[in-house]
Parts: structure tokens; sequence; C-alpha cells
């Protein structure tokens, strides 16, 4: 009797993970927000270093970062709003994405500031954590090519580590279209078309 109820417990439960992954619907615009904000906060230190503009010691970051944080809030605030907006597929892609931001802030932010991280070390940490993000979405939207992205985080990474130059930013820039803005392209495309062919 046990027996057939842990079977019926574990058939709902996979009746309950393959129809909120059929229900995922990803727009894309978390990839390509994120991915723009980092290239410009990239920017903005390359022209720090090479073209001598004066910026606040790195502070730019604190306001390119808390303004991607609001904008994500508002707009995962405004998704909740909506009943039955969020399956259980998206609630764990959610949860995913929070813990993996909030672990890169305390990367970039805490690690920086408290000195336990040298200032290079920063982009090859990020890497590893935003690979592992990618290679557990992959298996989340039973996507192969995400697995792939997690391994490109992760090559990129290794590379980062060994390369100490003030252009791993330039690299670590670079890793951000092709990994993430490319990506989040693909995705609001693909939702595009998904969205025509249900209005139709």
């Amino acid at each position: 009797m046990e027996s057939q109820q842990a079977e019926l417990e574990l058939t709902y439960i996979k009746r309950v993970i393959e129809s909120s992954r059929k229900s995922l619907v990803e727009k894309g615009v978390g990839y390509i927000f994120w991915g723009v904000l980092v290239v410009i906060g990239i920017g903005l230190q390359y022209s720090k270093f090479f073209f001598k503009i004066p910026l606040l010691h790195g502070y730019e970051w604190f306001v390119i970062i808390g303004f991607g944080w609001l904008v994500t809030f508002f707009l995962y605030k405004r998704k909740r709003g909506y009943k039955n907006s969020t399956s259980f597929g998206q609630q764990i892609l959610s949860t995913l994405w929070i813990g993996a931001g909030i672990g890169l802030g305390i990367v970039g932010f805490i690690g920086s500031m408290s000195g336990t991280l040298p200032g290079l070390a920063i982009t090859p940490v990020m890497s590893v954590i935003l690979g592992v993000a990618y290679f557990a979405s992959g298996k989340i939207y039973e996507t192969k090519w995400m697995y792939f992205i997690g391994f490109g985080w992760w090559t990129g990474g290794i590379v980062l580590f060994f390369w100490h130059s003030i252009h791993t930013l330039a690299l670590f820039g670079i890793m951000m279209i092709l990994f993430q803005v490319i990506p989040g392209l693909y995705f609001y495309n693909k939702w595009k078309k998904e969205y025509k062919v249900k209005v139709q």
C-alpha cells in the first residue's frame, strides 16, 4: 500500500514538473537587460582607466546594479500580480536566478570592499557562478545549448583566472554579449513567434 502511494506521489510530481516545463515561456528580457547593464558598466570602467574620465571609484557600479535590481523587482512583482502567471518551473527559475544574482552581488561588492577578492579575481568568480546558473537552467528548460553556454562561462572563467590584465574586463564583456545578451535575443524572438501564433 505504501509503495503504491509512493508511486502515485512520484507520478504526480513528474506530471507537475512536465506541465510546468511546457508552460515555461521565457521572454529573454532579463537576460538582455542585465547583459546590457553589465556591458555599460564595463565601458565606464574602460573610460576611467584609458580615457581618464573621472568616476566615483567604482560607485558607478552601485548605481548600475541598484537600478537593475529595482527594475527586476518591479517586473517580478508585476508578473506575480497576474493570476496563474507563474508555474512551478518558473518559480524554480526565478529562485535560481535570484540566488545567482545575490551571489554575484556579494562577490562584486562585498568581496571587493573587504579586500578578500582582488579586482582581477571578481570576473572569473562571477563567470563560474553564471556557468552554474546556465547549466541548471538548461536542465529546467531541457535545452542542450544552455548547457554549452554554462560550459562557455566556465571556460571563460578559467581563462580569466590565468590572465592577469585590465583587458580581462573586455573578455568578460564579450562573454556577456555572447552568453547573456544573444541568448536573451533568441528567447525574445522565440517568444514573439509563439505569441503571434497564440493570438492568431
